[in-house]
């Protein structure tokens, strides 16, 4: 049921452990930020692109950025 509720959500829902890598994301919050697989995503530090964003990166260069700088 909790996959469900998450991954039919309109919205981005992502969880990150205590050192802000990311753990989960729901398909919608995939799909928004461009990516068709998790994998691009898990284990990226979600407070590292939220400071990226504050800085005025959009959500997307963000995430760019933060590829490159971890692939």
């Amino acid at each position: 049921l909790y996959k469900t509720l998450v991954n039919t959500s309109p919205d981005i829902i992502m969880a990150n452990d205590p050192d802000g890598l990311i753990t989960q994301i729901s398909d919608r919050g995939l799909e928004l930020l461009g990516y068709s697989h998790r994998e691009e995503l898990l284990g990226k530090n979600a407070f590292e692109l939220e400071l990226m964003v504050k800085a005025g990166y959009s959500p997307m260069e963000a995430i760019l950025a933060a590829t490159r700088i971890w692939s």
